[in-house]
């Protein structure tokens, strides 16, 4: 879990820290945003081979799709 406070930073996504010229993390970007723990953790995060578009995705179903039931199990 990133620890660097939000404060004035301006950005939204993941893939605001992706250089497109070369699809691999603007490493000196990370560096000037975040603290030193959380550019180590940003920086050993793999980068998916096919840069799609970002999406909303529930981490608790094997779909990444929200649903009641979900929210039921993990209450419960």
């Amino acid at each position: 879990m990133v620890q660097t406070p939000k404060g004035q930073i301006l950005l939204q996504t993941v893939s605001d820290l992706i250089e497109l010229a070369t699809e691999s993390l603007d490493e000196m970007l990370i560096r000037n945003v975040f603290n030193p723990i959380d550019v180590e953790r940003i920086l050993l995060t793999p980068l998916s081979v096919h840069l799609n578009e970002n999406f909303v995705a529930w981490h608790f179903t094997k779909s990444y799709i929200f649903t009641v039931k979900s929210v039921y199990y993990i209450e419960w």
